[in-house]
């Protein structure tokens, strides 16, 4: 369960008939995402990506392209959607579904600079003013019972004890009347291609109608970390460039550290489920415990020296 596609030569032919493409050549990314595998296509010369859905969450590919497509009609700017012979964007290969997009020439910097991660500000606050995609859950994704199905397995028994503790003392703060909208989810450094246009953001997998306070959160613990250590500098810069887009309202000033620290929460269930329950790799079994370890840190700064740093 929940091994990566391969492709091999018989798979591009049907994909080329049914897309009407001529595929010059193919081969996997060797860094596949977190539930998915990815191929590069060229096709008359220029790169594009195909992408399959391994993690088993269902309508996740086509939840992807929709919101691509919203995306793109307001002139954001990311990867554009190919469609096939019958115009639909979604098909599946070995009974997992998949869809091809344009390739975004440029370059991903694991370890940005801190100009460069204020670009990366800029580009979640524009997507933050895209107006809300009506399909999209109003929950993350690990805030689903899939993937929290191992809680209480055994798997790792004072980490189960703590989640749930966790997730309930966090009950109150997601009462909250903040600001929602489309969500990226997952700004992880990995996420964010830096070319002539400044920081384009692209994979949307974890994308849902949620506070944009956490999604602040999520891009501190995904850009932030320097060997899951907290860098407030480049926290401050990404706000700086956040907000010369779209200003924080005083409410989510006052909470970002909370959410910062539930974003690494939620990530770090997602390590638990995929590594001991769904995908089992037993060397990656206890990386969960990095993400609580960062958002303990996190938890421990005074909130007054938090925000003044931040702000």
């Amino acid at each position: 369960m929940g091994a990566f596609t391969t492709l091999d030569k018989t798979d591009i032919l049907n994909i080329e008939e049914l897309y009407q493409l001529e595929i010059d050549d193919f081969y996997p990314i060797t860094e596949n995402g977190l539930s998915n595998s990815n191929f590069i296509l060229i096709i008359k010369g220029q790169k594009h990506i195909l992408t399959i859905v391994e993690d088993g969450v269902e309508d996740k590919a086509d939840l992807v392209t929709e919101i691509l497509l919203h995306l793109n009609k307001y002139k954001y700017a990311t990867n554009k959607v190919l469609t096939d012979v019958n115009q639909k964007a979604i098909n599946t290969i070995h009974g997992k579904p998949y869809f091809i997009k344009d390739y975004i020439e440029g370059e991903v910097i694991m370890d940005m600079n801190l100009e460069q991660i204020k670009e990366a500000g800029k580009a979640l606050a524009k997507l933050h003013l895209v107006p809300n995609l009506s399909i999209l859950s109003t929950k993350y994704q690990t805030e689903s019972p899939q993937f929290q199905e191992p809680i209480g397995m055994g798997f790792d028994v004072k980490y189960e004890e703590w989640l749930v503790n966790q997730l309930e003392r966090f009950k109150p703060i997601l009462a909250q009347d903040l600001p929602k909208g489309i969500i990226h989810g997952d700004l992880f450094a990995d996420n964010v291609i830096f070319n002539d246009d400044g920081a384009v953001i692209i994979d949307f997998e974890c994308s849902c109608h949620y506070f944009f306070v956490f999604d602040i959160g999520m891009a501190f613990i995904g850009s932030c970390l320097d060997d899951y250590q907290f860098n407030s500098a480049k926290a401050k810069a990404f706000l700086e460039g956040y907000q010369e887009v779209r200003i924080l309202e005083p409410l989510e000033v006052e909470n970002v550290q909370l959410f910062t620290e539930y974003a690494a929460t939620l990530m770090s269930i997602w390590r638990f489920w995929n590594y001991n329950y769904f995908r089992p790799r037993p060397e990656r079994a206890d990386w969960h415990r990095l993400l609580v370890d960062a958002g303990r840190q996190i938890s421990e700064i005074p909130t007054a020296t938090f925000l003044k740093t931040l702000f």
